[in-house]
């Protein structure tokens, strides 16, 4: 197992806020390793990278330790970006009171491991078979003097009933002390050492003291977590696996990637764009949500904050002859958050002759009326001429091919953020019996 360097780098102050933005929840160890703020695993929020070497250092937790004979249970989203023996999180005495949860992401096994010990070395391990689904959200619940430890899981196209928890050791522990040690996400805090690592991301991480978890409240997580998908999200389809897909897709990222390190958009490249655009996200099947669908995790791109959204509600009031946001997504001066497809797609890119233009509206406009996929310059309404005559320019760049690069890096860090690149190359590294595991129906 991997140990921690003698040399770590730990954040100067704490940096790891919970759910409601209240800091003084940890900090991150090797913060270059370490990013946060990326799109949320399943429903809303956000997520952490960890990147092996970086891991995140929690409190020793208080009484929590001595409270383990009464049962705890907790909860965290994950999307492995490895398929090696990952550790989630851990803390503990060798020989005495620890706890550690362990996963396994090698799609021949996706086993989801736990392991207590009390102060007399009495020891309960168990585990449970995972889906092959890469973004999951686990329950785990643990009643260590009754050798119970049950286990849950939700992904995007499922919620799972209680999966079955298979016993390696089932010894009663039943005698335990508060933990010297803090707890670590990433890593397994052994006697003061950093054992194992996980690489991916990893969010919406809780750890409750008071109890294991009953049938009923069990039941009401999953169903809390459904919700938090599907009402945002939708139901989304299974999509059966496509090498074409996802090689279609490779061949247009690296297009995009080079064209976003030119310091302009060329309008030939803007052209090009919109069709790449147009296919990603606006088609009838969009292909970057099929792909996402096919992969099994969740398509969130970086949209309007509620309050960039308010703020245009007011600029549209007026009825401007034009307006439109310099930056957009991660990049705006009015902050972001992670969104749905349709929903980022109504975003406002231009407000021009007080007419609201979307970015969908934008990608369709420069696809099929400037060339990129079909010309007219004919059959074009008001504001499609008014916005293709535009005078105005940010920078060296006119508006039109200033705002298409905007566009173009907002979906760039929602792949980025999103993980989808790591899950393409996990995914055609999996045997075919693999990919046929995941039905489309």
């Amino acid at each position: 197992m991997g140990q921690c360097s003698k040399n770590k780098q730990m954040s100067e102050t704490p940096d790891v806020v919970d759910i409601s933005g209240n800091e003084n929840h940890g900090r991150t160890v090797n913060p270059t390793r370490v990013r946060n703020g990326l799109a949320p695993i399943l429903g809303e929020g956000a997520t952490w990278h960890l990147h092996a070497e970086g891991y995140i250092e929690g409190g020793t937790l208080g009484q929590f330790g001595t409270g383990l004979s009464s049962g705890f249970h907790l909860g965290i989203d994950v999307q492995p970006e490895d398929d090696k023996h990952l550790t989630l999180c851990g803390t503990g005495v060798s020989g005495k009171t620890s706890f550690a949860v362990f996963l396994n992401a090698s799609d021949a096994a996706r086993r989801l491991q736990v392991e207590v010990r009390d102060d007399y070395a009495q020891t309960l391990i168990g585990f449970t078979q995972l889906s092959n689904w890469p973004a999951k959200r686990l329950f785990i619940s643990v009643d260590p003097p009754k050798n119970e430890i049950r286990f849950s899981e939700v992904n995007l196209h499922e919620g799972n009933s209680e999966l079955e928890a298979i016993y390696i050791k089932s010894e009663n522990p039943c005698h335990f002390s508060n933990f010297s040690h803090a707890l670590l996400l990433g890593g397994f805090n052994l006697d003061g050492v950093r054992q194992g690592s996980y690489r991916g991301r990893l969010g919406n991480f809780y750890l409750n003291g008071n109890g294991s978890l009953s049938d009923v409240r069990l039941e009401e997580y999953r169903q809390a977590s459904r919700e938090d998908i599907t009402s945002i999200y939708g139901n989304r389809p299974k999509v059966a696996p496509s090498h074409e897909r996802r090689a279609v897709f490779t061949d247009d990222l690296d297009k995009l990637k080079k064209w976003l390190t030119r310091p302009s958009l060329s309008d030939s490249e803007m052209r090009d764009s919109s069709v790449i655009l147009y296919r990603w996200l606006s088609d009838k099947h969009a292909q970057l949500q099929d792909l996402c669908d096919e992969l099994g995790i969740q398509l969130s791109l970086a949209g309007e904050s509620d309050v960039a959204r308010g703020y245009h509600e007011v600029v549209l009031k007026h009825k401007p002859a034009y307006a439109q946001p310099v930056h957009i997504g991660r990049r705006s001066i009015l902050g972001f958050k992670w969104v749905p497809l349709n929903q980022f797609l109504n975003d406002t890119a231009f407000v021009v002759e007080g007419h609201a233009v979307t970015h969908d509206a934008f990608i369709k406009f420069v696809r099929s009326k400037l060339g990129g996929g079909h010309f007219d310059e004919v059959d074009r309404k008001k504001w499609q001429k008014t916005l293709a005559a535009l005078p105005v320019y940010l920078g060296n760049d006119r508006a039109m091919n200033f705002h298409m690069k905007q566009v173009l890096h907002s979906v760039l860090d929602s792949i980025e953020g999103c993980g989808i690149e790591p899950q393409i190359r996990m995914a055609s590294q999996a045997p075919a019996t693999q990919l046929r595991a995941r039905p489309t129906s």
